[in-house]
Formats: structure tokens, sequence, C-alpha cells
């Protein structure tokens, strides 16, 4: 590591750079130390910007972000629903759970993998046996009539 490496992580200069937030102009177009008299388009030469993913409460019973869902998935931006297993104890969730031997989650995960190709559902788990569980939605293909019955 460099001696300036290992000044700029020293912990004065962290401390420094934590309790003295940027604005986002600094923070996306290249920090406090920055000339603003650059033209425009060489300003955004300098600037990266990276897909990387949404989070939003999501799941079969709060369904408020199917705008961003759909905009994610056009973009090809990763969608993070929160709360995936979260509620809906409706009868055609339940229904065909049991025509397809599997568990409401189950059905529940199949539903949201089918909603949108860049969806990435991580349900929590508590033991093996729950995460095997889970990993097994993967192989329910629901079809159109099951999927149309939990919208």
């Amino acid at each position: 590591m460099s001696a300036s490496t290992a000044e700029s992580l020293s912990p004065t200069v962290l401390r420094r750079r934590i309790l003295k937030p940027r604005t986002a102009a600094q923070r996306y177009r290249g920090g406090p130390d920055r000339t603003w008299d650059e033209p425009a388009d060489q300003q955004a030469e300098n600037v990266a910007f990276v897909k990387t993913a949404v989070q939003n409460h999501y799941n079969l019973s709060e369904r408020t972000s199917e705008d961003v869902v759909d905009y994610c998935a056009g973009e090809g931006i990763v969608f993070v629903p929160y709360f995936p297993l979260h509620g809906d104890g409706s009868p055609a969730l339940a229904e065909i759970a049991e025509r397809r031997g599997a568990t409401r989650a189950q059905i529940t995960l199949a539903w949201l993998l089918k909603r949108s190709p860049t969806m990435l559902p991580i349900p929590g788990t508590l033991s093996l046996a729950h995460l095997i569980e889970n990993l097994a939605a993967l192989e329910i293909e629901l079809g159109e009539d099951q999927f149309q019955a939990l919208e």
C-alpha cells in the first residue's frame, strides 16, 4: 500500500469524510476538489453511471412498485423485492400451492420469478431445510392461468 493510499484511509481522513458529507454534485462529478469551469461534456466524460439494483417493498400483497418493476425489466436492472414472502393469504395462492404440491412460499417465489426476468427475490432462511424449500421454487413454472389468478 502506498503512503498516499494509507494516508487517505487513516482514521482522521475517514472521520472527516464521514462527518463532512459531500453534495450529490460532488459525489457524481468527481469530488470537492473538482473545478467547475470545465465544459459540461468534459465533466460528463468523468462520470461513470453504473446500473446496480433497485429494492422496493414488493410482494403478492404490496404492488405499488409495478411501474418500477417494469422499468427495471426494460432497462436490465435487477429488482430486489423487499419482504418478498410477506402477505397474501388468498384462497387462490392456497389452492395453487395445494394443486402443485408446493408451499405457499414456493408459489410466491415462482410468481415473483415469472413476473420479471430481472427479479431477484432474497427470502430469509432460518435453516438448511428452509433454504432447500426456497430453492425448490426455481423448479416451479406457473402456467399463465395460475400466474393471472395471483394477479
